[in-house]
């Protein structure tokens, strides 16, 4: 099951990655670092999230050391397989694309001349 589970995660991390919709908090951590090294980070990020639970009083298992130790393998695996580079990936930030949306809206609707200076 635990296997199983480790490669529908990493397929569902390729699919939100690769589709842009931007990256968790660790998945982020694994981006930028592996931007600049090429080297497999999210191991250590998933270890630092360990550590942080477990001093926090989280419970730790067999199921909870196999996901850390194989999941950046697995998620690399997978990138692999689907021919994806993480480095290239460039994220669609919603605030970003609300504002040009707004904008090209009202300049369409203003026949281009914008009156309100926006």
């Amino acid at each position: 099951m635990i296997l199983a589970g480790l490669i529908i995660f990493s397929f569902g991390t390729y699919l939100y990655i690769s589709a842009r919709f931007g990256a968790g908090p660790r998945d982020g951590l694994m981006v930028v670092p592996a931007r600049k090294t090429g080297q497999l980070v999210r191991t250590v990020n998933e270890g630092a999230a360990f550590v942080f639970g477990w001093l926090l009083g989280g419970s730790v298992g067999i199921g909870t050391v196999i996901m850390l130790l194989l999941i950046g393998v697995f998620a690399q695996s997978v990138f692999k397989l689907c021919r994806f580079d993480v480095k290239v990936v460039r994220h669609v930030y919603l605030d970003r694309q609300m504002v040009a949306r707004i904008l090209t809206k009202s300049k369409s609707q203003n026949g281009g001349n914008d009156r309100h200076g926006l």
